[in-house]
């Protein structure tokens, strides 16, 4: 073995030792870089002394480092000799045409001298990078402008630093005053006046950039928000990822005119971007004209990211924060409401258990019929919750629709008053509906759910006003455009009112306003929610104003075609027809609403009305003229003792005015439930007419004329539909059901045959096919249930088969399950628990009785 040489380790071949190595420092003063050609260009720090004494040699050809290793001692070979006209051509490419640049030997390229470094360019082995030619004054200088710049960088990357730390560390609490030092610190380390952070909004007029952060806090542009018609242009370029640098050399007059306003000479945008969209922007302002340097671009960039993110991610917090507590606010309300349902529940179940036990234990009658009226009232209001149920799964599994029909407005709000009366009547409550006189009556829409709304309204209006309290609904129609017209209703009490927050989640499903409602006056907390959603679908919006102990009002919008029958009467013109002279009509009422719509009906139809606000004024009024008729508040005020006629009523007057006047000219003004009160008394003074409330045109015009005794008389004999000869099927497995089904049409003589599944059902139609008029088919039920059995049927092949009607019988009204039944060939469906009407109506309807 030899003696450790220097030698080059990686590639002997090419160079043992060429003379063109170069030294390199192990300190790091010095760097090496290979190029696309390989040929080496040395970086020389400035700030150190190459010449430390540690260097090591590099070879120039191969990049190796000579590293002494074991080895055959080598002499060095014969380096190449360049030309003298290849060195002259050297140093004029490196700009040394005359002898004093020729021998400056700054050491800047890292060769020994200029002469050395032309030899190698002439060789083909390395150019230069840090060639300079410039006096030694100035490479200090520009030394030291290295180091400030050197500084900067530094400075630029520890705020960096500072911020990311910064703001990974903040809690929610502290999260604004340490976006407002993050902003500082930016803004003086850039040796601005302010710095902000800007993000996207859109609107109708496209984005604009808001102003979500800034220090200092005062606005220095004036604006919180801009776009492109404040500043034209800017968001444009920010959003193509370009930066937005002004002065006011450059700034055009729009600009001036705004910056000026704050004190801003310069401003910096840099733009944001998140997952590649247009996020916002971080904005850097100067009270002193001045330019951005590619620095400054970087470090606000690098800033506004890291702020930008920590936006963000607070952002994200905050909403998985809200969301988790919606959730646990859901959790706990369904929690609520399945607590109160067991109870709603159970209440009226109890009641329906507890009578029919002394039903079946009594052998008194009026007991029993006791029983059975509780009984009757409790069912009704099991089922008006389950309904509620019903209705609002329907709503959350996105099945709630609506169906579309013509009705008569005038019918569906006289049909809500008779549902509502009963409660109304036992708390001694006032209700008055004032529909405008002057609205059409016909409509095209959902009148069931219309009326859902205004019942579930006038219910908790009833439930929640104090017994001798009023409530008022207004009817009005505020918007026509085409053929669709825009109602508004609103339902006013005297009740218990509700505070600002009560209102806020009232109309949230599994809400009530307070948690002791239910303990005090029942209820689901559903109807609401489902009045809402009824009447959002209806192109409509309700709110409520309200105040605690002075009642509430429930107003809602909704839109519904309107719609004109072939045959639709014109009551004023009939009125007018029918009296062509009028007549002489006296109003005796003391609710200054309804007086004013009696008064105002009466005139549309050329009646000369009179009024008087309570008997004294009507008993003198009598006495002065011969009237055609008198109408007469059944629940006329008591008056004063000093006007005499202390304690009055409806009544009373209406006797006092019976012996001035012929009595079949008095028409009492009540309710249906009042009326069966007074009846018999009235009845007794010789009175035995009456107007209902609310009150209508057509209502008036019956009640003026000469035929409406005998209208009415034809209403209230509402005979028994004549079903003999007829036969019916009925395929149902529950006993009960079947015997309230043959009850509910005992006396129509129907006759009636049933099964207790389908496939019976199937065998007994197919026995005798010709028998049955018309087949009620339940569907669910066990071995074959009514899907099955009607495609069985409608798969004979026979006429009868094709042709008789079946009317499925389903407990499930969601509309897939109806379109299920269709599907399968059924005619129509009654929803289950049945009611009689319903029933009625689709046996008259398919059999033509």
């Amino acid at each position: 073995m030899g003696t450790p040489v220097k030698r080059v380790v990686t590639d002997p071949e090419r160079c043992v030792c060429c003379n063109l190595c170069i030294r390199v420092c192990p300190c790091e003063t010095a760097n090496v870089a290979i190029d696309k050609d390989r040929r080496i260009t040395i970086a020389v720090d400035p700030k150190y002394c190459t010449l430390c004494g540690k260097c090591i040699p590099v070879c120039r050809i191969s990049a190796r480092r000579i590293e002494e290793v074991p080895g055959e001692e080598l002499k060095p070979g014969s380096p190449p000799v360049p030309t003298d006209a290849a060195i002259e051509a050297a140093f004029i490419a490196l700009d040394k045409d005359t002898e004093p640049k020729r021998h400056i030997d700054c050491g800047a390229c890292g060769s020994d001298s200029c002469l050395g470094m032309a030899r190698k360019i002439a060789l083909n082995v390395n150019f230069p990078v840090n060639c300079s030619v410039k006096a030694k004054a100035d490479i200090m200088q520009e030394h030291r402008r290295n180091l400030e710049l050197y500084r900067k960088n530094a400075e630029y990357i520890e705020l960096v630093h500072e911020i990311g730390t910064t703001l990974l560390a903040v809690n929610d609490e502290d999260f604004s005053e340490v976006m407002q030092n993050a902003l500082d610190a930016l803004r003086a380390t850039l040796e601005g006046s302010g710095a902000h952070v800007w993000k996207t909004k859109k609107d109708a007029d496209g984005i604009k950039l808001k102003r979500i952060y800034g220090y200092p806090l005062r606005e220095e542009t004036g604006h919180p928000e801009f776009d492109d018609k404040l500043l034209p242009g800017w968001i444009g370029e920010l959003s193509r990822g370009r930066n937005v640098g002004r002065n006011l050399v450059i700034m055009s007059e729009t600009e001036k005119k705004l910056f000026r306003a704050g004190g801003v000479a310069s401003v910096l945008v840099v733009p944001i971007f998140i997952k590649g969209k247009f996020w916002g922007a971080i904005s850097v302002n100067s009270a002193f004209e001045r330019s951005f340097g590619e620095e400054d671009v970087a470090v606000v960039t690098a800033g506004g990211m890291l702020i930008a993110s920590s936006i963000l991610e607070k952002e994200l917090t905050e909403s998985l924060i809200e969301a988790k507590e919606a959730a646990l606010a859901g959790t706990q309300a369904k929690s609520d409401f399945l607590s109160k349902m067991s109870h709603e529940i159970r209440t009226p179940m109890n009641a329906i258990i507890g009578m029919t036990r002394i039903a079946e234990n009594t052998g008194d009658i009026d007991k029993l019929k006791y029983c059975l009226s509780m009984i009757k009232g409790s069912s009704t209001h099991l089922l008006g919750i389950i309904n509620d149920i019903l209705d609002m799964s329907k709503i959350e599994a996105g099945k709630f629709d609506l169906d579309s029909a013509p009705f008569n407005l005038e019918k569906t709000l006289s049909g809500i008053c008779d549902i509502i009366d009963e409660k109304i009547e036992q708390k001694n409550q006032v209700l008055n509906i004032f529909p405008a006189l002057d609205m059409p009556t016909y409509y095209r829409g959902d009148d069931l759910r219309l009326a859902q709304v205004l019942t579930n309204l006038l219910s908790n209006a009833a439930k929640f006003t104090p017994e001798d309290g009023r409530i008022t609904v207004r009817v009005e129609e505020i918007e026509q455009k085409k053929d669709v017209s825009r109602l508004r209703f609103s339902v006013a009490d005297t009740g218990i009112g509700m505070t600002d927050e009560q209102r806020a989640r009232i109309f949230s499903p599994f809400q009530q306003a307070d948690k002791n409602i239910t303990r005090r006056f029942g209820g689901t907390g559903l109807g609401l929610a489902i009045s809402k959603n009824i009447v959002e679908k209806m192109n409509g919006r309700i709110w409520v104003a309200s105040e605690p102990g002075k009642g509430s009002s429930f107003i809602f919008e909704v839109e519904l075609a309107r719609t004109k029958p072939q045959s639709e009467k014109d009551f004023a013109s009939e009125a007018r027809k029918l009296f062509p002279k009028g007549l002489h009509i006296l109003v005796v009422e003391d609710d200054p609403e309804l007086l004013d719509q009696l008064v105002q009906g009466l005139k549309k139809f050329g009646m000369t009305p009179d009024s008087a606000k309570n008997g004294a004024e009507a008993e003198k009024l009598a006495a002065e003229h011969s009237y055609d008729a008198v109408f007469v508040e059944a629940r006329l005020s008591s008056v004063p003792e000093d006007k005499g006629l202390a304690g009055e009523t409806g009544l009373k007057t209406a006797e006092t005015l019976s012996r001035l006047l012929d009595p079949e000219k008095i028409i009492m003004l009540c309710s249906f439930l009042e009326w069966n009160r007074i009846e018999e008394k009235a009845v007794a003074l010789g009175i035995k007419r009456r107007l209902g409330k609310p009150v209508f045109l057509s209502t008036l015009f019956e009640a003026i004329s000469p035929t409406a005794e005998v209208a009415r008389s034809a209403d209230k004999d509402e005979t028994r539909p004549d079903f003999s000869g007829i036969f019916l099927l009925l395929a149902e497995d529950i006993d009960i059901n079947r015997e309230i089904f043959r009850a509910i049409l005992e006396d129509t003589g129907i006759n009636i045959e049933t099964a207790e599944n389908g496939k019976i059902a199937v065998n007994m139609f197919r026995e005798n096919p010709e028998k049955y008029d018309i087949i009620i088919m339940d569907v669910q039920m066990p071995e074959m249930d009514g899907i099955e059995a009607t495609q069985a049927i409608r798969a004979m092949a026979t006429k009868e088969a094709k042709n008789i009607p079946i009317v499925a019988m389903t407990a499930n009204v969601f509309r897939e399950d109806i379109e299920r039944c269709l599907l399968a060939g059924m005619n129509d469906h009654l929803k289950k628990p049945v009611e009689e009407k319903a029933l009625l109506e689709k046996i008259g309807y398919f059999t033509g009785k």
